[in-house]
């Protein structure tokens, strides 16, 4: 399996991996970043099995596998889902759908901040990729097996490396990838990630006696690009990737919990149609929802502010079991378990007001024969 080199990256409009292959990458990571905290801390299997429980929820037959570089992720038989909820997965997977796809998530970690989450995740991924640790740990496996690490975290590093040259050309102030982040210009190396192509690649347009080249400036000994040319030029080679802005509040499915009200119900459908109006476009899933035939009806927020409105659905059409089958396919969850989730949210809420009003009928019947 060849190894992903920063000269190499060929991304354009189309991601270099897919975000499964970038699970099983952080699954690779994690262990080798585990193994190298186990020999600092573990002295026993149930240490590595305290150590391990830290981070995952997945209990593992034989603990000290992790410290052993034969070993991967496919052959421990990790899943992705047991090491989602840890900072280093969130920040991967939110750097990989803003550098590979343009997805800005606005309820995700603020990047454009030198000293946040980003920013330190960054060094640890790229502190790992050129460390003698991981060379050695390589070593002891066969060729595919040492490359299938070595591409792991690879891939880790330019995730990361592709996110912060997005933000910079975005216009952050900050950055968060190991200095490279001066605002208002890119580097060649930032050039070449964002275009898909190679650095001597970028440096060939660059040439001033080429049509339509590149415009640089120096900076000291540096080749640099103001933003500005680098968007013009971007787009003009048909490499510019627009950026849209998601709500990744509306990524789940609507069925796997319940929801305390229909308030909470009639939000958590708000933020789905705000994802997929930033996957698909706002105007294709108006038309979607249109053809439902839902109704909806603009409420005041809050009382003291008219101007101020949420869409509401209401009692009947979350009992519609067919309407709401229809919601539910315009919304890309189950048609089969969603119009169950709205009844129950419905049924649930008016039985919690017929229960609260028969504590005061007896609270007031008590009263009444007290006196």
């Amino acid at each position: 399996m060849e190894t992903i080199t920063a000269t190499e990256l060929q991304t354009g409009f189309v991601p270099l991996f897919a975000k499964s292959e970038l699970e099983s990458a952080i699954l690779d990571t994690l262990v080798v970043l585990t193994a190298r905290s186990g020999f600092v801390c573990v002295t026993s299997p149930e240490a590595m099995a305290a150590s391990w429980a830290l981070m995952s929820s997945q209990v593992l037959e034989d603990p000290m596998a992790l410290a052993d570089p034969d070993m991967d992720a496919g052959e421990l038989d990790l899943r992705y889902s047991s090491v989602q909820h840890l900072p280093i997965a969130q920040v991967l997977m939110q750097a990989y759908d803003y550098g590979m796809s343009g997805m800005l998530d606005v309820t995700g970690l603020h990047m454009d901040d030198s000293d946040g989450d980003f920013n330190w995740i960054s060094r640890i991924v790229y502190d790992l990729r050129h460390s003698t640790f991981l060379t050695d740990w390589v070593a002891y496996k066969d060729a595919p097996a040492a490359d299938k690490v070595n591409q792991a975290v690879e891939r880790c590093l330019i995730t990361l490396e592709l996110a912060n040259a997005r933000l910079m050309l975005e216009g952050g102030s900050e950055g968060f990838f190991l200095g490279v982040q001066d605002p208002g210009v890119l580097t060649i190396r930032q050039m070449a990630l964002l275009s898909g192509m190679s650095e001597a690649s970028v440096r060939t347009l660059a040439n001033p006696k080429r049509p339509n080249h590149l415009v640089t400036t120096k900076d000291g000994a540096n080749t640099v690009v103001e933003i500005g040319e680098a968007k013009k030029w971007l787009k003009t080679k048909g490499r510019y990737l627009p950026v849209r802005k998601i709500n990744m509040n509306g990524a789940g499915s609507l069925t796997d919990r319940k929801f305390a009200d229909i308030e909470e119900l009639e939000a958590a459908i708000q933020n789905r149609i705000e994802f997929l109006a930033a996957q698909r476009g706002a105007e294709d899933i108006r038309q979607v929802l249109r053809d439902t035939g839902v109704q909806w009806t603009n409420m005041p927020f809050i009382s003291t502010s008219p101007n101020w409105t949420v869409p509401r659905l209401g009692d009947e059409q979350f009992l519609d079991r067919a309407l709401m089958q229809r919601l539910a396919t315009a919304l890309e969850v189950s048609p089969d378990t969603f119009p169950l989730r709205a009844a129950e949210t419905v049924l649930h809420q008016r039985l919690r007001l017929i229960e609260h009003e028969l504590k005061g009928r007896q609270a007031a019947v008590q009263t009444e024969s007290a006196e």
